[in-house]
Order: structure tokens, then sequence, then C-alpha cells
């Protein structure tokens, strides 16, 4: 019994000196390496420290390395020979136009004037593509308009905001957040930005009632049959003329329905209220006529007329006098 018991205990220490041990080797493990994210076809740059006489500095990667002694010339594999730079007073190595083939762990190792070896933190690299704004739509209902983009990349996140303030209500945006949708009527700036660990791209959106004042404010003026640009390395258009603009063309005006005749090389278009403005006087002359036609054989007939902007009612009485009704209950009509 006193066997077994020993046994036990024994298990019980060789169980937390493993759970120790591990946490320990996590714990340096974190602390001598780190991780770099870096933009494709930027630059990554390892420190090893100011060189010092008969010190050389070692970088291995993917079974390769690199020796840089201090007083004498580098030895650098083939693969990084054509873009590296080296900087013995500060003691880095920097490595341009990273691709994705140069993601990995690598070993920095410094020896001493005594030949010892000292290993420094090793680095991780990640390489991401840059992201940014490649289209963006825009759509108009009855009562709303819409905004969409789409990045270059999966960003890590989506941004908008309202006159620099973040929005109020986040039912304006869709569930993955492409889509900002207002109200019709509304004319704030907006500004909308993508973003990942190693880029971002914002463009600025004004909806426009009009052309007046959009010089020096508009890079861009999306007109009311431009539903969609797209930004390239170029300027142009595509086979069913969608603007292509330069990537630095970053303020969007947008130019939406409103009470004024819009600019005449868009195309043209008037209000709702404009339409009412027509309709509603040759309806009225269109009822007085329909009332005359049928008085004799209804003595007494009412016409309604709605509109979503205007209304109006009348009555043809008894003496074939035309009489406005003052009050107008628009309650189902057949």
């Amino acid at each position: 019994m006193s066997v077994f018991k020993i046994s036990l205990a024994l298990h019980t220490v060789l169980e937390s000196f493993s759970a120790v041990l591990l946490l320990f080797t996590c714990i340096n493990l974190s602390r001598s390496q780190k991780i770099e994210y870096i933009a494709r076809s930027s630059d990554v740059t390892f420190h090893f420290g100011p060189c010092e006489l008969n010190s050389v500095f070692k970088l291995q990667y993917g079974g390769v390395t690199a020796h840089i002694p201090c007083d004498s010339s580098p030895q650098i594999p083939h693969r990084w020979e054509d873009r590296r730079d080296i900087n013995k007073t500060t003691g880095s190595i920097t490595l341009h136009n990273v691709t994705r083939s140069d993601e990995g762990y690598y070993t920095l190792v410094r020896t001493n004037r005594n030949g010892k070896n000292e290993k420094l933190s090793g680095v991780t690299v990640r390489v991401l593509d840059p992201v940014w704004i490649a289209e963006l739509y825009h759509n108009d209902t009855e009562r709303t308009i819409s905004f969409t983009v789409f990045p270059v990349e999966d960003p890590g996140a989506f941004n908008w905001t309202v006159n620099g303030r973040d929005l109020l209500d986040r039912r304006w945006l869709s569930p993955d957040n492409r889509t900002l949708t207002i109200p019709y009527n509304y004319t704030q700036d907006i500004m909308v930005s993508v973003s990942n660990l190693v880029s971002s791209d914002r463009k600025s959106i004004t909806p426009i009632r009009d052309l007046n004042g959009t010089h020096g404010r508009c890079d861009q003026i999306m007109r009311l049959n431009t539903a969609k640009v797209i930004w390239g390395e170029s300027e142009g258009h595509t086979g069913n003329g969608t603007p292509i603009l330069p990537r630095n063309i970053t303020n969007i005006c947008v130019l939406i329905p409103s009470d004024k005749m819009d600019d005449p090389h868009s195309g043209g278009y008037r209000s709702r209220h404009h339409f009412a403005l027509i309709t509603i006087p040759v309806a009225i002359v269109f009822s007085i006529i329909l009332l005359a036609v049928l008085w004799k054989k209804s003595p007494q007939m009412e016409i309604r007329l709605r509109n979503d902007d205007m209304d109006c009612s009348l009555r043809l009485t008894k003496n074939g006098s035309l009489e406005k009704i003052s009050h107008i209950d628009f309650g189902p009509t057949v």
C-alpha cells in the first residue's frame, strides 16, 4: 500500500513538473520570436545590433544561411543576392521586394569576437497583399440611396463614417459592411475605408443635388446614368462605358435626382414634385369635363384626386356648380 502511494505521488510530481516545463517552454518561445506582417513587394529588415570587430551575423531561413562578417565581405545566398541591403553600422540586413515565397521563420545568430554564438529573437514573416477599394456601385430607390464597395483582397475591416463620425444607426449597413443605405434626402459627406494589417485605402463619397460648387471638391462625378466606377492602375473606360479611375482619385461626388433639372448632358430628370405639378392640373380639367358629361345622370357627384405630394377634392352640386371640399378624408378607395 505504501509503495502504491509513493508511486502515485511520484506520478503527480512528474505531471506537475511536465506542466511547468511546458509553460516555461511556451513563454520562452513567445519571447524568442516575433511576427512581422509585410505587404507583398515591400521590404523586411532583420536587426542584429551594431557590428564589432571579428563578430559575424547569420540569417538562416529554409535551409540557407547568409554570413555577414563585420570586417569582411558577406556571403549571401543566390535567392537574396539581388535584393538585399546590409548596414554594418546598425547591424541590419534588409530584403527588398518580398514575395509569398519569403514567408516563414527566420533564425538570427550573432557570433561575438570571442567566437561565442548568441541566438537572437527569431522572426516569423507573414506576407499579405495590400488591400484597396476597386469598385463602387450606387443604386437609387424611391426612398433610399445605397453605396456598395468591393475591395481587392479581403480586408480585415470595413469602416463607414459620416462627417467624420461613426454611424449612429448601424442598421444602415449590410451584414458584411460592404453596403451603406441612406435616406433619399441625405446629403452628408461619407467616408468608407478598408484595411488589413499592412495597408489601407479610403474613398470620400458626397451625394449632390446639382453641379453647382463641385469644382475643386469632386475628383470624379457619378452622373445619373453612371451606376459604377472602377479603380485601376490607369485611367479609361470599360467596353460598356464604366469609368476606370487612377487609384489616387479619392473624392467621388454622386449626382442624385433633385427638385431641379440636372445637367442636360446627364440625360435630364424631373422629380416627383415636378411631375405632380403637371399631372394635377391636367387631372382637374379632365375631372371637370367628366362631371359635365355625367351631371344629368348624377345630380350630385364627388371627385377625389390624390397624389403623394398634392391632393384635391371637388363636388358637383345640384345646381351645376363646382364646390371644393375643405375636409378630405382619404379612406379606402375602390
